[in-house]
């Protein structure tokens, strides 16, 4: 009688872990991608799924995604050293081409914003207006959007955060001013 009933007790007990196996339940902002022994089965969309126990692996994602970079120096056109602390939020739209188009999604769109956030600063002068740089969280928020297509996200903010700039020169000829900031919050939605 015993052993029928850790029989019986060892049964169930797998059972349940099959079950616990089988069943995926996904929020409201998540999305994963099914692979079948090693190769794409499905992508699965928020609610309750079943998958084969033992031989579905999933990937899950989340769809909304806030990155914030740490500061980062850049230079205005001029050589005038600005402190930033850029920041993003993005939206997966498509979870294959985000899981395996990319190894690491926040690190590359992260690396892009760094390179594309230089690059737009470097193209205007130190004496920029407030104004002018939301323009610029507005341009680098289009570049992101154009390059991470192919990942299937799609960049909905960008702020470069609070902006430091720095009224020292950093060429070799040009006077010192003191090193005084000017902190501005720029934000870009």
């Amino acid at each position: 009688m015993i052993t029928l009933a850790i029989a019986l007790g060892a049964w169930a007990l797998m059972a349940v872990a099959i079950a616990h196996r089988s069943l995926i339940v996904l929020a409201a902002d998540n999305s994963a991608v099914v692979e079948r022994l090693g190769r794409y089965e499905m992508s699965l969309r928020a609610g309750l799924h079943f998958v084969v126990p033992f031989f579905d692996r999933t990937t899950r994602i989340s769809n909304t995604r806030r990155v914030e970079l740490a500061r980062q120096p850049y230079f205005f056109r001029d050589i005038v050293r600005i402190e930033l602390e850029p920041a993003l939020a993005f939206e997966v739209f498509d979870v294959l081409r985000a899981v395996y188009g990319i190894a690491d999604v926040d690190q590359a769109i992260s690396g892009l914003a760094i390179a594309r956030t230089s690059n737009a600063i470097g193209r205007v002068s130190s004496t920029a207006s407030p104004f002018e740089l939301l323009a610029i969280g507005e341009q680098v928020k289009d570049e992101l959007n154009e390059l991470a297509l192919p990942w299937g996200l799609k960049v909905t903010a960008y702020s470069l955060g609070r902006v430091e700039r720095e009224l020292e020169s950093h060429e070799s000829t040009a006077p010192s001013v003191g090193g005084s900031t000017t902190p501005v919050a720029i934000s870009s939605d």
